[in-house]
């Protein structure tokens, strides 16, 4: 089954890794925003082993439904990224991702 995913890369201070971590994690904040369609797949959360720099990777069934799932709840996302922009100090997105089928 292929998965369409959002890549992303965040660096946070030490100061701000916990409450990072905790809005980033699989199961934390973002993930319970998300879950709400029955199109997401999850979240994963990866730190950098020497820096906090951090990957968060969202995945999805299809592009379509993170588009059609963000345009439908859009007021509730730029109230949650609002929430969340002072707990990293670099926010930069990679790109969109799909899983290769072989």
């Amino acid at each position: 089954m292929k998965m369409y995913q959002l890549v992303w890369r965040y660096e946070c201070s030490p100061e701000q890794k916990d409450q990072f971590e905790e809005a980033y994690k699989r199961n934390g904040t973002w993930f319970h925003f998300y879950e709400k369609s029955e199109d997401y797949l999850g979240q994963e959360l990866i730190k950098k082993s020497d820096k906090n720099d951090y990957l968060v990777i969202d995945s999805w069934i299809s592009k379509e439904s993170y588009e059609d799932f963000l345009t439908k709840n859009k007021s509730e996302y730029d109230q949650l990224n609002s929430q969340c922009a002072p707990l990293y100090s670099r926010e930069e997105f990679l790109g969109f991702y799909e899983t290769v089928d072989h």
